[in-house]
């Protein structure tokens, strides 16, 4: 049993920026039940901190409904067939882009600008988690993309992404209280889909 203690004791736990390591309990001499209670606590600070809480309140969710549907892909490569977007743009300062993605596994929305196609993700939303609408504010080209799934197979999550796409850089996610969102878009108008 010490072994399994000691191997145990020995690995890292993180939460977000946060660091601790549990190796400094072999210096101590501290009897097994006293291990094994810090070993608890840590355990319950680490699940603590690393809680998010939904929002139904954010300023990115009125962009989000406010933004227009960007078009799926005309050509779609992903099979089985889903949800996939592949547009083509010119933005205001006259850089040609290109936004593509996909509703599947490992799904991400990238950007790609100009004729060396530099690549930038604009929303990578992780495990379980897939974009299923993308939208632009054309005016001030800003990309949004919702992703939703169920996270590590688990509970269901809802993520809003903010990208502009002049300056390249991600401005916000948010994870957002499930089922408050408007309708997705329609693959083949451009509309929202009905609920």
């Amino acid at each position: 049993m010490g072994i399994y203690i000691q191997s145990f004791m020995s690995q890292t736990a993180a939460c977000e920026d946060f660091q601790f390591s549990v190796a400094f309990l072999d210096m101590v001499q501290l009897t097994l039940l006293r291990k094994l209670w810090m070993i608890a606590a840590l355990a319950s600070a680490i699940s603590l901190c690393s809680c998010r809480t939904p929002t139904s309140n954010s300023p990115i969710i009125g962009k989000y409904i406010a933004a227009e549907c960007i078009p799926f892909s005309v050509h779609p490569i992903v099979y089985p067939h889903t949800r996939e977007w592949d547009y083509t743009m010119v933005l205001s300062n006259g850089v040609n882009t290109r936004i593509q993605g996909a509703q599947s596994v490992g799904g991400r929305i990238t950007v790609s600008y100009g004729p060396q196609r530099e690549f930038v993700v604009a929303a990578n939303p992780g495990d379980y988690i897939y974009p299923s609408d993308v939208r632009m504010n054309r005016r001030d080209e800003i990309l949004y993309v919702k992703a939703q799934g169920p996270a590590g197979g688990l509970a269901v999550e809802t993520w809003l992404f903010e990208y502009n796409l002049k300056t390249r850089t991600i401005l916000g996610r948010v994870q957002i209280t499930n089922n408050i969102l408007p309708e997705e878009c329609l693959e083949n108008s451009g509309r929202p889909l009905p609920r």
